[in-house]
């Protein structure tokens, strides 16, 4: 530039070159506002009612943006030590405020906007079925509650976290705030299976959105909720109507009107969600079952469809709690949780085939108690239970007889198994449970659980198919004809030269079939054809003796805990956690039984003992002895063993799901997973992941069984000890020497016979009877046998004659009057 040389026309950006110096001229575009407003109606139009409010409330915060509700973050200016509590509480009391102005800006006058002073008091709001919004809930929750002290103490300073033990499927510290604003609300039997707590907007129609989502919509369907509960009253009207008239008269109109809500805008307490008339219609309108929990609405209760049974094995079931006596929020249930019982409604006006859903899940309605947990109690406190459900005890009464009729069930009148079948067919059929080996692995504990059950042994073939499905037809029908005769032991024969009877028989699918025990043992899966011949198989115990068992018990749990009288104790007694988790799966599957779980009997008992102890087990033994005692249960009782039952028809090469004949749906299995665990109160959650507790709540710490342990025996009676120094005369003759008892036998102080020789001491009116008894059969014997000759039929072959006993002649002096009484005693012992 100083030497003033030209700048060349490259040397200039491309974007100066391009420069236009002419004069711009303004185009004026008029605008139609009216027009643009009617194409923005149009579009508002085409959304629904909420997206329509959504979408305005952002227009007039665009055009009048310092009527805004929002407020910018409240910063703290004095960051120097803790708040004190008069300042803790003026900001939880302006939160409320700022919530407050939130709520009546949404759902009172469009064009109203609150700007509340600081001197606002929260006030409860007139509209009763409203709840804080998410944002404010742990602040308006918290400063409903009164003030209290706040404690210094360095213990007062623990961070507020997650309850594991309350509400273990939920997972995070972010939940706390729900969980605590809920909890109270959800009956504590539930906490262990609740996965989610989704609370909905309190405008009035909470109870529909709480439906929407839980059918997978979302919760502003709720207008669709309404319509469909509306659509089936009016087709069903014949059958709803007297429902609805036997409750109160005109209610079937109220109740429809109630349902009827065309505005966008919240509604008044006639048009809220109104229960149990509500259960009812939503459980039939969409096929599905409806779990209502509350703790102030009464009893928990579940309702089903009226009018159709489950539509296939796995129906689909939503829950919804009532809160704040005024709120319906959506809470998920998982794993196998306790039902809340049918609620009396549906029990009235149910159709007979809807008994379905009861029957499918009844172990599971039985179940639900509100009860103490073994946390609160001390080992040998008895839990107290207090049954939910109104009224009589649902095992009170059998169930209705829906298989009267069906061509399996059809036996010869007069024999054993057509009155077996009348009976059973009545009779509940329960739901087995099988182990869960995840939740194993989750708190580790499958190693040691494998040294009891290995891979592809019995036992493990047990717990496997019990996760089988149970047909009740074929389990009715195989229980009814199920004979079994033990090898080895004597067997009545109806005549001479007729073939011993099988040892295992039974009927399925209207065939009669017969087969030894090891077969019996191969088809039902529980023992491979190459073990049969194996100590697997040949070695398995078959009883064990109660001395032994009861010594077992006291490694395990106490025999101070062991009641002789019931024969039978408490599982809770039982220290290790993994023995009760085993002993629930033999409650449901070899020794399966509807109620009584938290106690072991005897047969639990030795089932617990073989599997601990590793001793061989002869579990098609015990299996077969289930099923031929099935028919002695109680009517009000349960049926088990459909799971086995389902493994020998598919043996034979029938396929249970494809038969025609088979009208009720499959009684599904469940698996005792994490849910059921939590459920037991077995299990805690620690660094490590959750694990086995003991009873101080720490980790539990394996403890080896003894290899050796003393034998029981159940005290004597005194009522049954006679007297030493006074023994009673002996009629019969002096009793001879007894012989010792062979060695291993069982001694019951309780079953002895005391006093002398056995019948040394019978009662004259006794002695009377009997050889009253043997004169008639002695006479009815030599009637037979004149017959028999007088018709040329050969004799009778008579049993051979015993050898008599060396003992002397019995005495012929009469027994004084005290004597009788002592021999009373001894024959009652």
């Amino acid at each position: 530039m100083r030497e003033e040389h030209p700048i060349q026309l490259e040397d200039i950006d491309v974007f100066w070159r391009k420069l236009n110096f002419q004069s711009c001229k303004l185009i004026d575009d008029s605008l139609d506002v009216v027009e643009e407003l009617d194409v923005v109606r149009q579009q508002l139009q085409s959304h629904p009612p909420a997206q329509q409010k959504s979408l305005l409330s952002k227009i007039k915060a665009v055009l009048t943006p310092t009527k805004s509700t929002k407020k910018p973050p409240v910063v703290q200016q004095n960051t120097r030590g803790r708040p004190t509590t008069k300042q803790v509480q003026e900001r939880l009391d302006e939160a409320s405020r700022i919530d407050e102005e939130l709520r009546r800006s949404s759902f009172g006058d469009a064009n109203t906007c609150f700007e509340g002073s600081r001197q606002s008091k929260y006030d409860k709001p007139r509209h009763s079925s409203y709840v804080p919004s998410q944002a404010s809930q742990q602040s308006v929750i918290r400063s409903q509650k009164p003030k209290a002290t706040l404690s210094r103490s360095k213990s007062s300073k623990k961070k507020e976290t997650r309850d594991d033990h309350g509400f273990p499927l939920i997972i995070g510290d972010e939940y706390v705030g729900i969980i605590e604003r809920f909890k109270s609300d959800i009956p504590p039997v539930f906490h262990p299976y609740v996965s989610c707590i989704r609370d909905v907007m309190p405008d009035g129609h909470c109870g529909f959105r709480s439906v929407a989502v839980g059918l997978g919509m979302d919760q502003s369907s709720w207008g669709r909720i309404r319509r469909d509960l509306v659509q089936e009253m009016d087709q069903n009207e014949s059958i709803w109507f007297p429902i609805f008239e036997a409750w109160a008269a005109g209610y079937f109109y109220t109740h429809r009107q109630g349902l009827i809500w065309d505005s966008v805008a919240g509604c008044g307490e006639n048009h809220w969600m109104d229960f149990p008339f509500a259960g009812l219609l939503i459980a039939q309108t969409y096929g599905i079952g409806v779990h209502l929990l509350t703790t102030t609405m009464g009893a928990s209760s579940t309702y089903f469809p009226i009018l159709s049974p489950p539509a296939n094995q796995q129906p689909l079931f939503i829950t919804l709690t009532h809160v704040n006596e005024n709120h319906f929020i959506h809470v998920k249930l998982e794993g196998d949780y306790p039902m809340p019982p049918a609620h009396g409604l549906w029990l009235t006006h149910r159709r007979p085939h809807t008994e379905q859903w009861e029957d499918m899940y009844l172990p599971r309605l039985e179940w639900t108690l509100i009860f103490i947990m073994e946390d609160d109690l001390m080992p040998g406190d008895d839990m107290h239970i207090e049954p939910v459900q109104q009224g009589p005890r649902r095992r009170q009464r059998p169930p209705v007889d829906t298989l009267q009729g069906h061509p399996y069930l059809e036996f010869p009148d007069g024999t054993d198994a057509a009155r077996h079948c009348q009976k059973l067919r009545r009779m509940h059929v329960g739901s087995h449970a099988s182990i869960d080996w995840d939740a194993m692995e989750e708190i580790a504990e499958t190693p040691r659980v494998r040294r009891f059950i290995p891979i592809d042994s019995p036992w493990h073939r047990l717990f496997d198919l019990a996760h089988t499905p149970t047909y009740r037809e074929l389990l009715v029908e195989f229980i009814s004809s199920f004979t079994f005769h033990p090898p080895g032991e004597p067997v009545p024969i109806p005549y001479p030269g007729a073939p011993p009877p099988p040892e295992v028989s039974f009927r399925l699918a209207g065939v009669q079939r017969s087969m030894t025990l090891a077969e019996f043992a191969v088809r039902s899966g529980l023992y491979m054809q190459e073990e049969i011949e194996t100590e697997i198989y040949t070695a398995g115990l078959v009883v064990v003796e109660k001395p032994t068992l009861v010594g077992f018990w006291q490694v395990i749990a106490g025999a101070d805990h062991w009641e002789h009288d019931k024969s039978k104790g408490r599982v809770s007694f039982v220290s290790d956690p993994l023995y009760r988790y085993l002993h629930h799966l033999l409650a449901t599957s070899i020794s399966a039984r509807g109620y009584s779980r938290e106690w072991c009997t005897t047969t639990d008992l030795f089932f617990l003992y073989c599997l601990l102890y590793r001793r061989p087990c002869a579990l098609a033994h015990g299996l077969a002895q289930y099923f031929a005692s099935g028919h002695h249960r109680q009517e009000r009782g349960f049926l088990y063993g459909g799971a086995y039952v389902t493994v020998i028809a598919r043996s034979f090469g029938l396929v249970p799901h494809q038969d025609p004949h088979l009208r009720t749906p499959a009684i599904m299995p469940t698996r005792m997973g994490m849910p059921s665990l939590w459920g037991m109160r077995v299990i805690k959650r620690f660094p490590v992941g959750p694990r086995f507790k003991n009873r101080e709540g720490g980790v539990w710490r394996e403890e080896d069984l003894p290899e050796h342990f003393e034998d029981v025996h159940p005290p004597a009676d005194p009522a049954d000890v006679v007297p030493v120094e006074d023994p009673p005369e002996d009629l019969d003759g002096a009793a001879g020497p007894q012989p010792p008892p062979p060695a291993g036998a069982p001694q019951f102080p309780r079953h002895a016979i005391r006093g002398g020789a056995p019948g040394a001491a019978l009662h004259p009116d006794v002695r009377a009877r009997l050889d009253r008894l043997d004169d008639l059969v002695g006479w009815l014997v030599r009637a037979e046998q004149d017959r028999r000759e007088r018709e040329g039929l050969p004799p009778i072959p008579l049993p051979p004659v015993r050898a008599p006993h060396q003992q002397q002649q019995p005495q012929q002096q009469h027994q004084p009057q005290q004597q009788h009484q002592d021999s009373d005693s001894d024959f009652d012992a």
